[in-house]
């Protein structure tokens, strides 16, 4: 039988510490590395001012801050028109029950009122005209009954 090796096993001197991973790991070149590079070459000129190089920076700055709170304010925006979109449809509903409710209590009152035989109930005015002299016509009659 062949025998086989095991080719991706590590030795203890193959592996690295994060110590070293540390010391080995290059940062990413900033700008202060490059003006300093750039002076060391004699390329002064072309560099920028460090002012310059500050100015750029905070309106970096406050690129970022204002795309943030636009994206602030566009969400709060959603969320409003979000609860408008939820009353509304609320009030809709609420609407609508009352409509039923309203057609519900007419339609009680016409079967069951002792003046369907009247006028139209439609108008609340008149309605409670009407049942005011029907209670008074009631008041006679007891009245003369004693």
């Amino acid at each position: 039988m062949k025998r086989e090796s095991l080719l991706s096993l590590r030795t203890s001197r193959e592996v690295l510490t994060s110590l070293d991973m540390t010391r080995i790991r290059q940062h990413a070149p900033t700008m202060l590395k490059k003006m300093r590079f750039l002076i060391a070459r004699g390329t002064k000129e072309v560099a920028p001012h460090p002012n310059e190089i500050a100015l750029a920076v905070e309106l970096e700055k406050e690129r970022r801050q204002f795309k943030r709170r636009l994206q602030v304010v566009e969400r709060s925006i959603g969320k409003v028109l979000g609860f408008r979109r939820k009353l509304a449809a609320t009030e809709e509903k609420n609407h609508r029950i009352m409509d039923l409710r309203l057609r519900l209590q007419r339609q009680y009152w016409k079967e069951t009122s002792p003046l369907a035989s009247g006028p139209d109930h439609s108008s609340t005015s008149t309605r409670t005209e009407e049942l005011h002299q029907a209670q008074n016509r009631w008041r006679v009659q007891s009245r003369k009954a004693r």
